[in-house]
């Protein structure tokens, strides 16, 4: 009986430690178009939310209103997003997984701001052993309000978890 129990707390203790950023809140810094703090929040093994803050410089938005945010004027940028995850889809001795979403986006600058819906789609790499996460992603936006645009967030970053 005592083998069968310490068979069993060491298959969950490596089973929550091999993989333990699918739970839990994570936070760190993400670089591209926008750059600043890039946050998740676990909800289920293959759902989460995940969410941004920083400065965004425009330099992949097409709109009518040009003299709005002109070309390259640094703005600041939130986005929330939620998204679902895939490990099933690229197969690897690490855990890599594509992920997909959307949510919303406000960039404001000292004279007005955007509103937009927008999608997510990127890879997620979970290393063993570890409290980290690395993504790389794209997201399409569509600005709504307070007038129509379009435009592409990229960015590359990492997550440490909180357990």
């Amino acid at each position: 009986m005592k083998k069968y129990f310490l068979i069993a707390v060491l298959l969950i203790v490596s089973e929550s430690t091999s993989f333990c950023q699918q739970k839990g809140f994570g936070i760190g810094l993400a670089i591209g178009d926008p750059t600043g703090i890039s946050g998740k929040v676990w909800l289920l093994p293959a759902n989460a939310i995940d969410f941004g803050v920083g400065w965004s410089t425009n330099q992949t938005r097409w709109q009518e209103n040009y003299e709005r945010f002109p070309y390259g004027q640094t703005t600041f940028h939130l986005h929330l997003d939620y998204v679902w995850h895939d490990f099933s889809s690229i197969k690897s001795t690490e855990k890599l997984g594509l992920f997909y979403g959307g949510g919303c986006t406000i960039d404001n600058s000292e004279n007005s701001g955007d509103f937009g819906a927008r999608g997510v789609f990127g890879v997620l790499w979970i290393p063993r052993s570890t409290h980290l996460d690395v993504f790389l992603q794209i997201s399409p936006v569509f600005f709504l309000a307070p007038s129509t645009g379009f435009g592409i967030n990229v960015g590359l970053g990492a997550r440490y978890f909180f357990q």
